[in-house]
């Protein structure tokens, strides 16, 4: 367990950019629809 979740926070960073990035686009297809 406490490996698993080194290995899961390492990268939670990344994963943060990837989330911010999919609202972005996200929030430009609700734009561009309405």
């Amino acid at each position: 367990m406490e490996k698993k979740r080194v290995c899961f926070y390492k990268p939670s960073f990344f994963y943060e950019i990837l989330a911010i990035n999919e609202k972005n686009t996200l929030n430009r297809v609700f734009f561009s629809f309405s």
